[in-house]
């Protein structure tokens, strides 16, 4: 059973338990990632609903919809690029990625820099007119255990922010991944261990990595609605075709 702040709790023996004896045990002190990770799973069920459902379909059918300003018909004036928050770091483990960002209808070229760890010597340039870049195409100048810096400049709108990519070491990956793997005090499927293990990675940026995690869940579990669902979000939210 999961409380709503997050807390996993399990009974070993039979019995009767009063739910009034388990407040204490449901109190969440630390923030660690399983504590967030079961808060999720709450919430998830919760989402999924007849009750939920039913409550999101009527604010559906009562939403106020967003449109075009009434009487000017000019669409919305490209003033900025927009990145993904989480983009801000990349942890990068060799394994293919991409870049990308949004240019609210922007039809021109975009160019991305590569920088040195401190932002001051260009590495590598390239101009595009997706708003996505594959980290492949650079991947030979990047070395293991190192920090870089990228950005990204479109036509009238101001250069992005340096956002970092870190091309973590192999020892250091698999650290993460071996305290992933440990099994918790609860027992799961092979579907539950994998979406966990990649919910995990994406929160701590590994996102090539969270990727596959996340299909292989899809694949384990086809009948599971959250696990396509967030399969599709992840795509979505990284620009993976």
């Amino acid at each position: 059973m999961i409380c709503t702040k997050g807390k996993a709790i399990s009974l070993q023996k039979e019995g009767s338990f009063p739910l009034s004896r388990w407040r204490d045990s449901c109190a969440v002190t630390d923030e660690s990632i399983t504590a967030n990770y079961f808060k999720y799973i709450w919430q998830q069920m919760y989402a999924y609903s007849p009750e939920r459902k039913e409550e999101m379909r009527r604010r559906n059918n009562m939403a106020v919809s967003r449109g075009e300003n009434p009487g000017t018909g000019k669409k919305q004036r490209f003033t900025k690029l927009e990145f993904k928050k989480s983009l801000d770091t990349l942890q990068y483990d060799g394994d293919p990625f991409i870049l990308s960002w949004t240019g609210n209808g922007y039809r021109g070229m975009y160019y991305f820099t590569l920088y040195d760890a401190l932002g001051k010597d260009s590495l590598y340039t390239d101009s595009t007119r997706l708003s996505y870049i594959d980290i492949n195409k650079f991947a030979n100048l990047l070395e293991p255990g190192t920090s870089y810096r990228w950005t990204v400049k479109a036509a009238a709108v101001p250069v992005s922010k340096k956002r970092v990519l870190n091309y973590v070491l192999p020892e250091e990956k698999q650290q993460l991944m071996d305290q992933l793997l440990k099994p918790l005090a609860i027992e799961e499927d092979s579907a539950s261990v994998s979406f966990r293990i990649a919910y995990s990675l994406e929160l701590r940026h590994y996102f090539s990595a969270a990727y596959q995690w996340y299909q292989q869940a899809a694949i384990q579990d086809p009948e599971m609605p959250i696990y396509r669902d967030q399969l599709t979000r992840f795509r979505n939210d990284y620009w993976i075709r």
